[in-house]
């Protein structure tokens, strides 16, 4: 019996080997920077351990004689790691385990492709090849630049500064040195886009090369493209002079969808699934802080375009970020730089002396955890994951993932998440009155948004001159509705502050935003918008907001058919409202009360309960305002935020330094702040960015 059941077990594992061999070969190409390469040291595995998060994928990548796996079944060819890392081209082929990262001849550390070929080969067991090619310090401006991206061209912006220096400057070449500046950039532009496709190439023509049992008649698939760059065009301020503005690294998102396309057309495979590795480094924060919340916008808006969707997606690696472990970084590196000073105060400090001090020094400074987990967790700076095995390794595994269940991926990276909805409420100012067009009849056209947008807003701007639009931000305003553009204030030709809010939490959140406007002009808290639990006739314009802002949510799918498929989660609530309470004593009085009522109230009528929430202060006038109503109003208004319950999710904004003068504006109409569309667009703007703050702030304890 036992001699049958054997032979069964046996022809089955036959059968199975048969199947995997009978499938063509898939291979995988993972392409990038240093962050591609990896320098996650093999010593860094250890910290693993400590999390119950990380500990499970730490005992996949170890064998049972507790070194690192070497697999069976995944081969690697890699380029651009050996050598100095930055331009070498010889290759490191073999079965895949540790040493195929930056520096790959020490043999000691690991990129993505480590955890990416584990997760690969326990999910597919069948063979796998992996194509490698990573080189530190390169862009995508040029570098990486594919043939449909055309020749380096300086920023508009850049040139125009240089034009201003001909002798020079701090990264600026004189005026004699340039063209050679613009000669190498030719040489250079493409040279890696180039070298990674032939090397693509040449392993796929001999991959017995590689593997030596691969059989030719079995074939190959194209199966996936990973891509990890960044942090050259992230730094890259001449190449994009915008970039601490919301769509200053819309090039880099043009480029990278050249290359995208480009590599698909020379590969071969119209269709190759892409993964785009969303640059974490700073963790969650980045989310919150320019300029990194502009760059990783513009990795995630390549994932978002309509050719793209379903075949590309953006894998966010922030969350795999170790914010302790940064810290703890973070205070050694200050530490040495302050014992650095020191020790050239003393040049005669030997270096037993200089390195006794330093331990000195950390042992006062740090727990014995703290320096262990140092020891144990970090191999490099912050700008390569910290070095860190705890980091890099469930990048590798989350690019596989994502490979493996794109459906599944989807749903939790910004192309399947809910839409956050941002509910805007108020009255007149909260319409917006700042004009769009530089009408030479309103004072010349100063303080329109035309005047302004050249100098100071060039992000709302196309380069088609044309007001940019959001293809990730929608609004709906009363009886208006679409994607997010000028054009939404109290008329078609004017904005409120719904455009510089839409445009800071638009590239501060990774899945789409819907800002639900409702306002209406010359209405009082005290009476119109009058909550419920402020006692007296409930305002009709409090029931509005509610009712309206529950029936765009119903109706999401009718009403935003793009995005209503996704589900939605009420994220915020912004308010800038007050001129008819401050123009009556009595209304004036109670409206630090009626705002409380009014946000607690509101909170429980939308369902959620620590709902966060931006006040905007009433600052008509300027520093300069001393009426005591208006006072006494934004004091109000400020106070609130104060409120030990509303501490963390209630947030005060002041607005007085937005006032620009009748002079400089389209109008004398003080109320309507001059109908400046620089106010405007400003008070919106530090809206959303307190608003960031509330949403990624952790909940008070």
């Amino acid at each position: 019996m036992t001699r049958y059941t054997i032979s069964f077990a046996l022809l089955a594992a036959i059968s199975l080997a048969a199947s995997a061999a009978d499938k063509p070969l898939k291979v995988y190409i993972l392409a990038g920077q240093s962050n591609m390469q990896g320098h996650a040291q093999v010593r860094t595995f250890d910290s693993l351990a400590d999390d119950p998060k990380t500990a499970p994928l730490l005992k996949e990548m170890r064998g049972p004689d507790g070194k690192p796996k070497v697999c069976e079944k995944v081969w690697i060819t890699s380029v651009g790691c050996q050598g100095n890392a930055y331009s070498d081209l010889t290759e490191q082929k073999g079965k895949l385990t540790v040493g195929y990262g930056a520096f790959g001849v020490e043999g000691n550390r690991i990129g993505p492709e480590y955890t990416f070929g584990l997760t690969m080969e326990k999910r597919l067991g069948e063979p796998i090849l992996i194509i490698k090619t990573s080189w530190g310090g390169r862009s995508v401006h040029t570098d990486f630049r594919s043939p449909s991206a055309g020749p380096f061209v300086l920023a508009k912006e850049t040139q125009e500064l240089w034009n201003k220096h001909p002798k020079g400057a701090h990264g600026i070449p004189k005026i004699e040195d340039r063209p050679k500046y613009f000669a190498d950039k030719a040489a250079a532009t493409g040279v890696y886009y180039r070298e990674m496709i032939a090397h693509v190439k040449k392993v796929l023509k001999d991959v017995k090369r590689v593997i030596p049992d691969y059989d030719e008649k079995q074939g190959y698939e194209l199966a996936g493209f990973v891509w990890f760059q960044g942090f050259n065009d992230y730094v890259g301020h001449s190449e994009y002079p915008n970039y601490d503005k919301p769509g200053g690294y819309d090039p880099y998102a043009e480029g990278l969808g050249h290359l995208i396309r480009d590599l698909r057309k020379d590969l071969s495979a119209p269709k190759l699934p892409v993964v785009i590795g969303v640059m974490g480094i700073d963790g969650l924060k980045g989310n919150a802080k320019a300029p990194m919340m502009h760059f990783r916008a513009a990795q995630r808006k390549v994932a978002a375009l309509p050719e793209f969707r379903g075949n590309v997606i953006a894998v966010e690696t922030a969350p795999f970020w170790d914010d302790e472990l940064d810290g703890l970084k973070e205070k050694m590196d200050r530490l040495n730089a302050k014992l650095d000073q020191e020790f050239k105060k003393d040049p005669k400090l030997t270096r037993e002396q200089k390195e006794a001090a330093r331990k000195k020094a950390a042992d006062e400074q740090f727990k014995p955890e703290e320096l262990q987990r140092l020891k144990s967790g970090v191999s490099n700076g912050g700008y390569h994951y910290l070095g860190a095995a705890k980091i890099m390794a469930p990048i590798g595994k989350a690019f596989a993932e994502a490979l493996l269940d794109p459906a599944k991926t989807s749903d939790a990276t910004p192309a399947g998440k809910p839409v956050k909805v941002f509910v805007l409420a108020g009255q007149s100012n909260m319409e917006g009155h700042g004009f769009v067009a530089a009408d030479p009849k309103r004072n010349e056209g100063k303080g329109s948004l035309e005047s302004v947008a050249k100098d100071k807003f060039k992000h709302l701007l196309g380069k088609d001159g044309k007001w940019a639009v959001r293809d990730d931000v929608w609004i709906h305003y009363l009886e208006r509705k679409g994607k997010l553009t000028a054009g939404f204030g109290v008329k078609e030709d004017r904005i409120g502050p719904e455009l510089g809010f839409g445009f800071v939490v638009g590239d501060a959140f990774e899945q789409p935003v819907l800002l639900v406007k409702l306002a209406w002009g010359g209405k009082s808290l005290a009476k119109d918008f009058r909550p419920p639990s402020a006692g007296g006739e409930v305002g009709p314009f409090y029931k509005e907001i509610v009712d309206r802002t529950n029936a765009v949510l119903k109706n999401l799918k009718k009403e935003f058919p793009e995005i209503g498929d996704r589900g939605y989660e009420l994220a915020g609530f912004g308010w800038h409202q007050g001129w008819n309470d401050r123009v009556n004593q009595a209304f004036n009085d109670e409206y630090e009360k009626n705002m409380a009522h009014f946000i607690r109230d509101i909170r429980k009528d939308l369902g959620t309960p620590k709902l966060p929430f931006v006040i905007a202060e009433t600052g008509m006038s300027g520093t300069e305002e001393k009426h005591p109503r208006a006072l006494s109003l934004m004091k109000a208004q400020a106070a609130v935020a104060e409120y030990p319950e509303f501490k963390g999710n209630v947030a005060f904004v002041g607005t007085k330094t937005f006032w620009r003068e009748k002079d400089v504006s389209p109008s004398g109409q003080a109320y309507h702040w001059n109908t400046n569309a620089e106010t405007y667009y400003l008070i919106g703007e530090a809206m959303g960015h307190a608003m960031i703050k509330l949403c990624t702030a952790k909940p008070a304890k």
